[in-house]
């Protein structure tokens, strides 16, 4: 998402749409996709679901519509020249409107390349075109493992995380859209705020790679989508001007400042785990303390005025009689407190997650006690 957008209503209401020209890029899991088709064993090794409907090749620097069809740059521009309106056409998939000022870059996700750890944020992928047999070796089979991790949000918001050291924390607030480069964002978050950087590398890859798409269509004398190649290009290097125009004083103290507060996160969490560590391995030294200087100890306890082994009488009517009473009083106190109901607590939701598919097990925030570490799932057909 741009960075300079306000997106705290989608935290309230999830069903309340984003503003298109406010969507900068749109991140595509292709495992899970794969993942979740019902037939994808009739499909072999060279196949692949992930192609461009218009020239059924894995598309080149893809671009995703308003509609959420993802073509080729190249291929959909040359497809939205052939219209007699020059300014829009319909999807030939959807016939819905499509406006060449309203494609988005997509970058591909494999959604079985999880962080395993707490503070790792590995994430795979590009914008561009990868090989054919990438999704169909990511792509979960029968009998294999996969990790998942316990998800928890809040009930005040839409914003889902793993359970970890940075969530729920002041690192990430609840109600704040979270940059891209913090920690589990770019795998779970469903949407998340660019920085210039990110955009322009990644805009940067897509011109490499339509260079790599000009030389083979001049390999193979294909004039014409040299054309559109040109075209994609241009509109390229205009975008990257206008990622380069995102920097501000403003937009740069507050990434440095997300960057500064997970450093010092990460080192604190760090710190605190080795000295846990040397804690348990160093001996207390109880064992090793002389029998003699114990027996002091001991002694030291009783007092002069009461020597070892003396008693006082007590008695039992005198001693009974302000016991009865103070327990009368106490339950007294205590019904007069189960008068009023207790305030009610938050509720939090809790839910396993591997990529971008989910088991949904909603808890209460009272039974934080039960929760489970990452878990390995077998799966069984």
């Amino acid at each position: 998402m741009n960075p300079t957008g306000d997106y705290t209503v989608h935290f309230a209401d999830p069903d309340i749409f984003f503003q298109w020209q406010d969507v900068l890029q749109v991140v595509v899991p292709r495992a899970s996709a794969y993942a979740t088709t019902s037939n994808s064993d009739a499909f072999g090794p060279g196949e692949s679901l992930t192609t461009c409907p218009i020239c059924l090749s894995p598309p080149a620097v893809p671009r995703m519509t308003k509609c959420g069809h993802v073509f080729c740059f190249p291929c959909i521009l040359h497809y939205l020249s052939l219209s007699d309106d020059l300014k829009w056409a319909r999807c030939p998939i959807c016939f819905d409107s499509v406006n060449a000022k309203q494609l988005k870059s997509v970058k591909w996700f494999e959604g079985s390349t999880l962080a395993t750890e707490g503070f790792d944020n590995h994430h795979s992928g590009g914008s561009a075109s990868c090989s054919l047999h990438g999704p169909l070796q990511m792509a979960p089979r029968t009998g294999t493992f996969m990790t998942v991790r316990l998800m928890q949000r809040p009930q005040i918001t839409t914003l889902a995380l793993p359970r970890s050291q940075t969530w729920p924390s002041d690192l990430l607030p609840p109600h704040q859209t979270p940059f891209h480069f913090l920690p589990d964002v770019y795998t779970f978050a469903k949407f998340m705020l660019a920085t210039p950087q990110y955009l322009i590398a990644d805009l940067s890859k897509d011109l490499d790679m339509l260079s790599v798409e000009r030389r083979s269509m001049m390999a193979a004398n294909d004039e014409l989508s040299i054309v559109y190649i040109d075209a994609a290009e241009v509109k390229l290097r205009h975008q990257i001007a206008k990622a380069a125009a995102l920097e501000s004083p403003q937009l740069t103290r507050t990434i440095d400042r997300a960057r500064k507060d997970y450093e010092d996160l990460r080192r604190r969490y760090a710190h605190n785990t080795t000295r846990s560590e040397r804690v348990d391995v160093e001996p207390t030294g109880l064992d090793e303390a002389p029998d003699a200087f114990l027996a002091t100890q001991h002694l030291s306890s009783f007092t002069n005025d009461q020597p070892l082994g003396s008693s006082l009488p007590v008695n039992s009517d005198m001693a009974t009689q302000p016991i009865r009473s103070s327990q009368s009083t106490s339950n007294r106190n205590h019904r007069r407190r189960n008068l009023n109901p207790p305030p009610p607590s938050t509720q939090t939701y809790y839910y396993y997650q591997a990529g971008f598919r989910s088991a949904y097990l909603p808890t209460s925030s009272r039974h934080q006690d039960f929760i489970l570490p990452l878990q390995r799932i077998r799966l069984i057909s």
